[in-house]
């Protein structure tokens, strides 16, 4: 039953590690469009519409006619399958991919693991510095800190402890980061179980393609 209770928090604190990520390439996306001051060549400038000069008559149905779109330019009903078959829906035009998760446990080990690849750069390299100080927010411990090579990258890891009172247990993270495909991997377990908790993330690094 302990055990069972562990695992479920490692899970829990697993899944809300993996939620701030997100969050913060919701903010990355979309925080450039009210800039302090302007961004060179970032977004094109609005334009009066239509421009002037060239008002258009509405249409003989009385219509109105309509602006373009504000947002930026993405796939048009764009079909989503989950993976695991349970469900698909469609996305509504303008939609724009930014990240993919997969989350895998591994009981016997007591491990959660979770990858998430991020489609923009920019959100990725702001995510990895602001990192360190999200752990600490959350209460982590930053317990090592270097840079690492993973199938000729150059990546960033970080180990992490977090305390969690409610289950009188401490869980290890080992987080690694890698630039350009712009990857995050997170492998998670009670603390006691850090040996293998190394032995998962080497097996992952091993089998890592890009």
């Amino acid at each position: 039953m302990n055990r069972r209770k562990k695992l479920g928090a490692v899970m829990i604190l697993s899944l809300l590690l993996s939620l701030i990520f997100p969050a913060g390439v919701v903010l990355a996306q979309w925080s450039p469009q009210v800039p302090s001051q302007p961004l060179p060549q970032q977004y094109p400038p609005q334009q009066t519409y239509p421009p002037p000069g060239q008002q258009q008559p509405y249409p003989p149905s009385g219509q109105m006619p309509q602006p373009p779109s504000q947002f930026p330019q993405g796939m048009s009903g764009q079909a989503v399958n989950d993976v695991f078959g349970r469900f698909s829906l469609s996305m509504p035009p303008g939609s724009m991919p930014m990240s993919s998760t997969y989350a895998f446990g591994v009981p016997q080990a007591m491990v959660q693991v979770n990858i998430m690849a991020v489609t923009q750069d920019q959100m990725f390299q702001m995510n990895l510095q602001n990192f360190p100080n999200m752990m600490r927010q959350m209460g982590g411990n930053i317990d090592a800190e270097k840079p690492i090579e993973v199938g000729g990258r150059q990546g960033r890891f970080f180990g992490v402890t977090l305390k969690n009172p409610q289950a009188n247990a401490s869980f290890h993270a080992m987080n690694v980061f890698i630039p350009g495909p712009n990857i995050w991997i997170q492998v998670m377990g009670p603390e006691q179980n850090t040996p293998q908790i190394g032995q998962v993330l080497q097996s992952i690094l091993g089998g890592l393609r890009f």
